[in-house]
């Protein structure tokens, strides 16, 4: 039977719950106290605990066993992901912590809006944390402050290579093989546009396209990150 798991950075030092853990815990899934609970810090680490409640709006989690740390994923994603709508920009959000990417960059683009952007942290910061509790995966992305497409490329790392999706290009992922590390940017609805196109050519982006169809904003990430991930990562099949 599997575990209900929760995001706990600081345990083990810290073991009270949060008032909407304890909702979601008690309320939500009915669990009763002395069930077992098993507790990531988002680095890696795991532990098996049991539910005590300790007031009517209040619990702790006895730590059981510290289990066996999670090696993260082999390749290193860093997402730049376009702006996008909300309801499709939850779910690269969702999917992409679920394949194991390492950081995600909201980028402000040229055909997206910008104020979609605003008062969004925390909202996206507690899709990662659910997607990572749900799909069992110990590590929680880093998530970065919106950026203009420009600033964000013009402060990437020149040593780790680098892709951006557009249609009808040749695939060139491949190149992501002889590293630890690939960064990647994914478009908006509209696509990119030339200018932006041409200032990642400059900033030493590889133009990689995805296979032969035009995929949606947030399938394109998705697309993308399984593909480094059978390469390079998680999914790659084993020698």
């Amino acid at each position: 039977m599997r575990r209900t798991r929760l995001l706990l950075t600081n345990f083990p030092r810290e073991t009270q719950l949060t008032e909407s853990q304890l909702h979601y815990v008690k309320n939500v899934l009915r669990i009763p106290e002395g069930s077992e609970l098993e507790v990531f810090d988002g680095n890696g680490q795991a532990y098996l605990t049991q539910l005590q409640l300790t007031g009517k709006k209040s619990a702790q989690l006895l730590l059981k066993q510290t289990l066996e740390p999670q090696a993260p994923s082999r390749l290193a994603i860093h997402l730049g992901l376009c702006i996008s709508k909300p309801q499709h920009m939850d779910i690269a959000l969702q999917k992409s912590a679920e394949l194991g990417v390492s950081t995600i960059t909201p980028i402000l683009s040229a055909r997206c809006e910008h104020k979609r952007a605003q008062n969004k942290s925390a909202h996206w910061q507690e899709i990662l944390v659910h997607a990572c509790q749900q799909s069992g995966y110990n590590y929680v992305p880093n998530l970065f402050d919106p950026l203009p497409l420009a600033t964000w490329a013009n402060q990437l790392s020149s040593n780790i290579p680098k892709f951006i999706c557009i249609p009808e290009q040749p695939m060139r992922l491949q190149t992501a093989l002889i590293h630890q590390e690939a960064i990647l940017l994914t478009g908006p609805e509209g696509g990119f546009s030339e200018e932006e196109v041409n200032l990642a050519i400059v900033a030493e982006f590889f133009c990689t396209g995805l296979g032969p169809r035009i995929l949606r904003t947030e399938t394109a990430p998705l697309v993308a990150i399984s593909l480094l991930q059978f390469l390079a990562g998680d999914l790659r099949p084993e020698a």
